[in-house]
């Protein structure tokens, strides 16, 4: 095979794959769960600012009101 031929196939994998890869991940859920989802974001944002004991308070006080929840898992 050519060089071309080559060149165009792997851009042709890598162009599925980008565009496999950017839907978004969907979290369902009810209200019940609002809390929860509403403590991991919290968390996130503490670990951003370097409170990683702040950020795992809130981790935890959000799988204790959902233990299934898993972005916070």
């Amino acid at each position: 095979m050519s060089r071309k031929v080559i060149a165009l196939l792997i851009a042709l994998i890598v162009s599925l794959a980008a565009a496999h890869t950017s839907a978004p991940i969907i979290v369902s859920g009810g209200a019940g769960r609002r809390a929860a989802m509403n403590l991991s974001n919290k968390a996130e944002k503490q670990l951003g600012n370097g409170d990683v004991a702040g950020a795992k308070r809130n981790v935890d006080a959000a799988l204790h009101a959902d233990p299934k929840f898993w972005p916070a898992l």
